[in-house]
């Protein structure tokens, strides 16, 4: 929720609509989605807009958003999220 507050009104609303779609299990949300490498614990991506990314994880049936991230700051935050193993 803290991410939402942070960026523009557009891209939050589409932030959450994609978590929306993607919990529904809508198969073409889904075919955009991508699982982050060398990580202990899957990670995935969904782009939201073209500038951020929904980083999440699903374990037990539930989609946990981890954080909501422009695209320019996505390697340090992959790497930031590998070393807190």
């Amino acid at each position: 929720s803290d991410a939402i507050a942070d960026v523009p009104q557009v891209v939050g609303s589409e932030a959450l609509r994609t978590v929306g779609v993607l919990a529904a299990g809508d198969a073409f949300a889904w075919k955009g989605v991508k699982q982050a490498k060398d990580m202990v614990r899957p990670l995935l991506m969904a782009r939201v807009g073209i500038h951020h990314r929904l980083l999440f994880r699903i374990e037990d049936g539930v989609l946990d958003v981890l954080d909501l991230i422009t695209r320019e700051t996505l390697m340090t935050t992959l790497k930031r999220i590998r070393g807190a193993r």
